[in-house]
C-alpha cells in the first residue's frame, strides 16, 4: 500500500529490504518465527514482535518462516 505519506509492504518469504537514508523502517511480525539481521546483528523474532530499523542502516535480511509488515515514511 502506498500513499503520499507512507509505504506499507507485506513480506511472506525470505527477503532483503534496503533501509536507506530517506526513512526508518518499522517491522511488525504478523506470523511465524525467524530472524531479522542488520549490521551484523541477528534478532530472533516471533509473531507480535516489532522492530525499528533506523534510516541509513543498509540491507535488512528477513529469514526463515516470517510474515512481516514493513512500514516507512514516503513512497519508493
Amino acid at each position: 500500500m502506498r500513499c503520499m505519506y507512507f509505504t506499507v509492504d507485506l513480506y511472506e518469504t525470505q527477503t532483503e529490504i534496503d533501509v536507506d537514508e530517506e526513512s526508518f523502517t518499522s517491522l511488525l511480525v504478523v506470523d511465524g518465527e525467524g530472524t531479522v539481521s542488520n549490521n551484523n546483528q541477528i534478532m530472533k523474532c516471533k509473531k507480535g514482535d516489532s522492530l525499528f530499523i533506523p534510516s541509513g542502516s543498509g540491507i535488512c535480511s528477513i529469514s526463515d518462516n516470517l510474515k512481516v509488515l514493513s512500514t516507512r515514511i514516503g513512497t519508493i
